[in-house]
């Protein structure tokens, strides 16, 4: 309205990508309710895929792989507007097909893990196949990138570590620039153990502009807690990045808490919301299993 009395037209906008917007951001600041809320009014006033990912992707993290599963088969019933947008939105759903049904796997026994376990690998061979006809088609670099991080997943879910370990290598040298690779592709070599390959992705990631401090503070903390849990010293870097933190900012907090500055006890005193809660929980359990109390840090991470 204010765009209209102002340059005498009305801002052309569409509103179910408004919905996504806010429903996006309300889901990275935790607050999960409220995002399925704006992203099923998004898609009320108009399906999309990346919607209906989004949702998947929060039906897979609340381990509700059916309900995922239905998500994605309409999001694959969706018209595009050209081959290249079918084939990388198809890919894209592969990855988190694959990642529901090995969902799926999990607790099955006899006969049934077997089916479920074939099923799961099939599913992330699928997702592999079609990033790799995306790639033939020549994206630009950015989402030739992404490309190469879900196939890095899915070449982990398959046992093919050194596939993995290339994929994710090549999504850094395609676009160095893209920021959200970073986070990415060091959360997965931390998951996996490979403290070498992590220090050489993060200490690439310090050297850039486009990662900001949140996200430079997040890796520091899992290259460190890392090399803790390995019984090595963590990377001087990392150290020396957390101890110039300054701020009252809630990554800040945790920064202090992963050098040791502040207490656990303290810190759970300031956590006032539930997605504070879970991040301390999560940065205390990797200190207990560090200093081998393995018990006590499941019974945080539950």
């Amino acid at each position: 309205a204010a765009v209209a009395k102002t340059q005498g037209k009305p801002l052309n906008h569409s509103l179910a990508s408004v919905y996504y917007a806010v429903g996006f951001g309300l889901y990275n600041a935790g607050q999960v309710a409220l995002a399925v809320g704006s992203l099923e009014k998004s898609l009320v006033a108009k399906p999309s895929p990346q919607t209906l990912q989004q949702l998947a992707l929060i039906r897979i993290k609340e381990r509700r792989a059916p309900t995922a599963l239905a998500l994605l088969k309409r999001a694959e019933g969706l018209s595009m507007r050209s081959v290249a947008e079918r084939v990388y939105w198809q890919a894209r759903i592969e990855s988190l097909r694959a990642r529901a049904v090995s969902l799926q796997a999990e607790g099955q026994q006899g006969a049934n893990a077997a089916a479920a376990e074939k099923a799961a690998r099939q599913a992330h061979r699928r997702a592999i196949v079609t990033w790799m006809q995306f790639i033939r088609l020549g994206p630009k670099a950015k989402l030739h990138a992404e490309a190469q991080v879900h196939m890095g997943r899915s070449f982990y879910a398959l046992g093919r570590k050194v596939d993995a370990l290339d994929a994710l290598d090549k999504a850094i040298d395609l676009a160095p620039s893209r920021r959200e690779t970073y986070p990415d592709v060091i959360s997965m070599l931390v998951l996996q153990g490979h403290l070498p390959e992590a220090l050489d992705a993060y200490h690439r990631a310090l050297g850039r502009r486009e990662v900001g401090e949140y996200l430079k503070a997040y890796c520091s903390m899992w290259v460190i807690g890392l090399a803790r849990r390995a019984k090595i010293a963590p990377d001087p870097l990392a150290v020396s990045y957390l101890q110039e933190l300054r701020g009252k900012r809630w990554y800040h907090r945790l920064a202090a808490l992963s050098l040791g500055k502040v207490s656990f006890e303290a810190l759970e005193q300031e956590a006032k919301t539930t997605p504070h809660r879970a991040e301390l929980y999560f940065y205390q359990a990797d200190r207990l299993l560090a200093a081998g109390k393995a018990e006590e840090a499941r019974a945080l991470w539950k």
